[in-house]
């Protein structure tokens, strides 16, 4: 990454970091969920009382949050904002409790928040959004083990889906891909554990070359380890 991009990062990232400290915890909420949440479940999720008026206007300005109106609002993190939030959390070691209240707000069937990873057993997935949001928080906390009895669970009950009429839902290595490049920051990119680098790397590898081409530093990044 070179520093005009990082810089480029960093400008954006002040942004999300310049709001003010309850809208920030929503705009985080939401980019760990993934999908869109209401806005009756962001408040009881984050202590916030039912009268009280969220102005999510300076985040939606600031292009940090999208509008959408289906019966109740709902609101959702563009996908080019995504990546840079969830670094930042894990970062800031805030990561852990916003995945914590992602569950709240959104619980996966048979689970509870709290409840130790040991103890889960096949996982349920609601929609394709919250197995893509399951993905991304096991490859942000590192979890390989986790990403395994995710496939794993959604291949068992592979039938379910087919019958609920899922479709066009990416691959756990295509989800990886994704936010490991969205985007490619050579600094985030050594500190991700070899273990997961290699599961991705040939995956990288091709996305890289078809779509932004070789650079010197991106070569000598892959290069390094």
């Amino acid at each position: 990454m070179t520093s005009e991009t990082t810089s480029h990062s960093n400008a954006r990232l002040s942004l999300y970091l310049n709001l003010d400290p309850p809208l920030r915890e929503v705009v985080a909420l939401v980019a760990v969920n993934f999908a869109p949440l209401g806005l009756r479940e962001i408040k009881s999720t984050l202590g916030f009382s039912f009268s009280q008026k969220l102005n999510l206007d300076p985040a939606v300005a600031a292009g940090l949050l999208q509008r959408f109106k289906s019966g109740a609002e709902k609101v959702a993190c563009p996908p080019e904002w995504l990546d840079l939030i969830l670094r930042h959390l894990t970062q800031a070691g805030e990561l852990a409790r916003f995945v914590e209240l992602a569950h709240v707000a959104w619980p996966l069937e048979s689970h509870w928040p709290g409840m130790p990873r040991s103890r889960l057993g096949d996982l349920r997935f609601e929609s394709g959004e919250q197995f893509i949001r399951e993905i991304r928080i096991a490859l942000y906390e590192g979890d390989e083990g986790y990403i395994d009895k995710i496939i794993t669970s959604f291949r068992k009950h592979a039938t379910r889906y087919w019958r609920e009429g899922w479709s066009g839902i990416p691959s756990a290595n295509i989800i990886g891909i994704r936010a490991l490049l969205n985007p490619y920051d050579a600094a985030w990119f050594a500190s991700i554990p070899d273990h997961l680098k290699r599961r991705f790397l040939p995956g990288i590898l091709i996305h890289l070359s078809a779509r932004f081409g070789w650079t010197p530093e991106t070569l000598k990044d892959l290069k390094a380890w």
